[in-house]
């Protein structure tokens, strides 16, 4: 651990090194991505399930200077913004779609865990329109599209995908996501807590499920 001791604040507190100036950051449970200005995402911390996004399940920051390699989001692609959720991370690319690597969905089944799940072979979530914003919850992710819908994928224990149910929207599950019912206001922000989900709508009002 680092900063329980006074003696390891103010100066003593080692500055994070990754490469480049960041413009954003997230944390996960255990694991740290920053957005860089360049469009690069690279994470640093726990890396049990490929949440770092570089092909394996080794752990980076323990040692000095391996921290600054990106994930690989495919050819030509880079991110506009970043979230962490307990075990995975999704990026907002600039083309509109969202890419995630880690237990991205709840399943047993790790994304970017290999280095074949990475780059051109790593798959954006099927969405059906451009993504504008993106929030993740500890095993649950929502995308706020650019027409103000809501759309979640992931565990849904705690109905926290907002579609009046508890089913999940895995991996697999055969489930097609849905959009979350506003009573036909539209969302202008979103964020995802552990198990629950809060959206700013176009009223200044907030829903949370």
């Amino acid at each position: 651990m680092v900063g329980d001791d006074p003696d390891e604040m103010g100066d003593n507190l080692v500055a994070v090194s990754v490469g480049g100036t960041v413009a954003e950051m997230a944390l996960g449970e255990d694991h740290t991505c920053m957005l860089l200005d360049s469009g690069d995402v690279v994470c640093f911390g726990k890396n049990d399930s490929g949440q770092l996004g570089l092909g394996d399940t080794s752990t980076r920051g323990q040692i000095a200077g391996d921290v600054g390699e990106a994930a690989d989001l495919g050819a030509g692609l880079s991110a506009v913004a970043v979230a962490a959720g307990c075990r995975h991370t999704c990026g907002l690319l600039d083309d509109g779609t969202v890419k995630c690597f880690g237990y991205t969905t709840g399943t047993t089944d790790n994304m970017g865990d290999d280095a074949g799940e990475m780059g051109d072979d790593l798959p954006a979530v099927s969405l059906d329109g451009t993504v504008s914003a993106v929030a993740a919850g500890c095993d649950h992710t929502c995308a706020l599209m650019d027409d103000g819908t809501v759309m979640c994928w992931g565990r849904n224990t705690h109905g926290q995908l907002g579609t009046g149910d508890s089913d999940d929207r895995l991996d697999g599950s055969g489930l097609e996501l849905v959009a979350v019912d506003l009573d036909g206001s539209v969302a202008t922000a979103i964020a995802a807590g552990e198990s629950h989900t809060c959206a700013l709508l176009d009223d200044d009002s907030i829903k949370c499920w």
